[in-house]
Order: C-alpha cells, then sequence, then structure tokens
C-alpha cells in the first residue's frame, strides 16, 4: 500500500513538471 501511494503521488507530482523522459523514467522505476 505504502509502495503504491508513493507511486501515484510521485506519477501525479511528474506530471505537472516539465520534465523529459529519461528523468520520468528514471524517476519511476525505482519504486
Amino acid at each position: 500500500y505504502w509502495r503504491w501511494s508513493m507511486y501515484w503521488m510521485q506519477v501525479i507530482f511528474l506530471s505537472y513538471l516539465p520534465l523529459d523522459q529519461s528523468t520520468l523514467v528514471r524517476c519511476v522505476v525505482p519504486w
């Protein structure tokens, strides 16, 4: 539950930032 909540928080957070694909993948993959 904790990991999923952190994952979705990160997804929502990244969706508001103008990041490139490499940064997005690098931030999401460790979770």
